[in-house]
């Protein structure tokens, strides 16, 4: 499968995390969405950066908004194709929605002190602000974090993995050339 087929296969199976996905499908669809994203924050931070006094900023915002969305709009099929590539292995969906949520957990908790932070001005006073000195927050954090890389390098030892030859629990191995397609409901377990 080549990146082409990879995207277009990402979108076309915008919601089924049923079936499996190769090796292939699911690195191009990756890469894919890391220079989606990347052009995403290069956009952004030329927008910043620069003077448009002759640009209607309504034109800018819409161009921007635009870019933003597609990332946001491949954020699902990212998640799916993740989810087909760990079933190739034999393995559960549950991985990649355990990773997603603690992924979550994390960013709020991590927004929460930045916010504290904010205002409060320096971690001295974020201590004072917050229940338990702060500590409590901080040992939430930590554990999260360690949860986060445990479970990060999880999958990526999943998606590295070749998968089941032949068929397994998910489907037929999506690399036989003799391989069907599995139908939405039958093996549509996450």
């Amino acid at each position: 499968m080549n990146m082409q087929q990879s995207i277009m296969s990402g979108y076309q199976k915008f919601f089924t995390r049923s079936g499996r996905a190769p090796r292939s499908e699911y690195w191009y669809f990756l890469l894919f969405y890391l220079l989606l994203n990347i052009a995403v924050q290069l956009l952004g931070i030329y927008l910043r950066a620069h003077d448009h006094s002759g640009i209607p900023s309504i034109l800018l915002s819409m161009v921007a908004m635009g870019f933003w969305l597609a990332a946001l709009a491949t954020v699902i099929p990212m998640l799916m194709v993740t989810v087909r590539r760990v079933h190739d292995i034999g393995r559960t969906g549950w991985w990649v929605g355990v990773s997603f949520i603690n992924g979550l957990l994390l960013d709020g908790a991590l927004g929460y002190v930045i916010f504290r932070t904010t205002i409060m001005h320096n971690t001295q006073n974020l201590q004072a602000g917050l229940p338990g000195g702060g500590m409590a927050i901080i040992w939430i954090l930590g554990i999260l974090g360690l949860i986060g890389i445990a479970l990060g390098l999880t999958i990526l030892v999943f998606t590295i993995l070749p998968g089941n030859p032949g068929e397994n629990r998910y489907g037929p191995n999506p690399l036989d050339s003799h391989a069907t397609p599995v139908s939405g409901g039958q093996l549509d377990r996450f």
